[in-house]
């Protein structure tokens, strides 16, 4: 049901965001969870974005959970987390994947610019009802 609700509330906010240009997404955006940021770009047409920071007690952290053992000794630091999202809309990506180095998992990805200063990347698997929306907000230093 909570999936349904914030489907819904992404759809409704969307309309007030639809014209946002392509570029807008570029930069740093933050999760506010735990302070994680990354570096958003469009390069080839398909949006990616970097681990750019983790929080203090997180540095030097490697990507001990990644299913591949040979990828495990690689930092976080600098991990691309985005990619293959394609321009579906001006402010909405579809058909790519987000790695998630805390759990080791991958999944089907969406972003939408909810706003300038709101970004949503939904993770799912099969279908984006069955996923989970992270709202990131623009880092501003």
């Amino acid at each position: 049901m909570k999936n349904v609700v914030v489907a819904l509330l992404l759809t409704l906010v969307s309309k007030s965001s639809y014209g946002l240009p392509q570029d807008s997404i570029r930069g740093l955006w933050i999760l506010p969870q735990d302070g994680t940021l990354i570096e958003v770009d469009i390069k080839n047409n398909t949006l990616e974005g970097f681990i750019a920071r983790r929080p203090p007690d997180h540095n030097n952290e490697l990507d001990l959970k990644n299913p591949d053992p040979e990828l495990r000794s690689q930092p976080i630091l600098g991990l691309r987390v985005l990619n293959d999202l394609k321009s579906y809309k001006e402010d909405h990506w579809v058909g790519g994947r987000a790695y998630d180095p805390d759990s080791g998992s991958t999944y089907r990805a969406q972003a939408q610019l909810v706003d300038q200063n709101t970004l949503a990347i939904r993770g799912y698997i099969g279908i984006p009802l069955l996923g989970r929306t992270a709202l990131l907000r623009r880092y501003k230093n």
